[in-house]
């Protein structure tokens, strides 16, 4: 895998200079946006950066090989569409965030929806041994441009007992593609009982 698309994976939130880039820790190279991490044997030409987070120790809390975990295929993403509702649709903002049209002084590609004037949201269930996973569709489009890339899940990641406080595994989703692994953070599920 090359720096270019290990930087796929990475943040684009300028609040967030750790993850703006791939990086290195010991023996990998890693990329994350904070909700998927993915992990390449040590790139030579990327250097470990200070302002990024301890990524290699939620790696080191995820058993891959357990025996328990069912390694599927990516789903297919289910998106809904709706207008953009920072800038109305316009895919432009003012220095105000008030919508604007291209052609205004000033006006910048909205952060909202990437100046595209509308979102993209959805997710999609997947059913593992101790039950249902719950995964955003953006995601699941992102880690489906991994090479052969399967999904590692008990089912119960996405549950959160109010009286448990989690559920019985790391709430990340494991990866395996060629060339590395990641993880996946899924959507978190109340469970009221």
């Amino acid at each position: 895998m090359t720096i270019e698309q290990l930087k796929q994976f990475c943040s684009t939130d300028k609040t967030r200079p750790g993850l703006n880039a791939p990086f290195s820790q010991g023996e990998w190279t890693l990329a994350t946006n904070a909700r998927v991490a993915v992990r390449v044997p040590r790139l030579p030409d990327v250097s470990e950066n200070k302002e990024a987070p301890d990524v290699l120790k939620l790696f080191s809390e995820c058993n891959f090989d357990d025996p328990g975990r069912v390694w599927v295929d990516p789903p297919e993403p289910v998106f809904t569409v709706t207008q953009c509702v920072w800038c109305d649709g316009k895919k432009y903002l003012d220095e105000k965030e008030a919508p604007r049209d291209p052609s205004d002084k000033g006006a910048q590609p909205c952060d909202g929806c990437d100046g595209k004037g509308e979102n993209r949201s959805g997710h999609v269930d997947i059913t593992g041994p101790l039950g249902t996973t719950t995964l955003a569709s953006i995601y699941i489009e992102l880690i489906r441009t991994l090479p052969n890339c399967k999904i590692g899940l008990f089912g119960d990641e996405s549950t959160k007992d109010k009286k448990k406080g989690k559920s019985s595994h790391l709430l990340a989703v494991c990866l395996r593609f060629n060339g590395g692994d990641g993880l996946l953070m899924p959507m978190r599920i109340f469970n009221n009982d």
